[in-house]
């Protein structure tokens, strides 16, 4: 909701004001709510750049796979689960990534894997999910 939305807005100014990164994090959040713009992929770079590591590469891959920079999304995605992560919101970036840049079938499997370690990982995104589940893989 935008009230929920600004909260953490609020909450966000106030930890930055405090010294706390978090370019990751807010343009990872707003690629979740609109399709992100060249000012987002900029702070995205520039705050991997001071936290690198799995979740940097998640929110890199979200990013600019929302901002339709997929292959170079779907590169940061497949960093993101080098390390055996059990988190399936993490698994469906991969997804999306995988389906922006045209491979079908490595995007059915990172559903399933989100579907497998929890079918109920966003409200959000789950219905997302599920959708293009079906449709990739009809059987």
């Amino acid at each position: 909701s935008a009230e929920s939305l600004d909260l953490a807005s609020e909450l966000d100014r106030r930890e930055a004001a405090n010294g706390v990164e978090l370019e990751l994090d807010s343009a990872a959040t707003d690629a979740d709510v609109r399709v992100p713009t060249a000012d987002d992929v900029r702070r995205v770079r520039r705050g991997y750049r001071l936290r690198p590591g799995v979740a940097g590469d998640d929110a890199m891959g979200w990013v600019l796979t929302r901002a339709g920079l997929c292959d170079e999304g779907l590169r940061f995605a497949r960093r993101s689960l080098r390390l055996g992560t059990k988190d399936a919101l993490m698994f469906f970036h991969a997804a999306m990534a995988a389906r922006c840049a045209g491979k079908s079938r490595e995007a059915v499997s990172y559903l399933r894997a989100a579907r497998r370690i929890n079918p109920y990982f966003s409200v959000r995104w789950a219905p997302v999910a599920e959708r293009m589940l079906a449709e990739l893989d009809p059987s």
